[in-house]
């Protein structure tokens, strides 16, 4: 799993897991961390980005 910034919005932050179930395709989990408790955005498997 890897973590990036949200070159938008400071608040966000995604997350990148590669799922194994899923042949490795990664999944973006975009979520606002200054909440409590952290809320999620949108979760989605990323076409655009390799298996870190």
């Amino acid at each position: 799993m890897r973590t990036e910034g949200d070159a938008d919005d400071g608040r966000l932050a995604h997350a990148l897991w590669p799922v194994p179930e899923k042949g490795f395709r990664v999944l973006r989990v975009i979520y606002n961390h200054t909440r409590d408790p952290v809320t999620v955005v949108t979760a989605y498997f990323d076409n655009e980005v390799s298996p870190p």
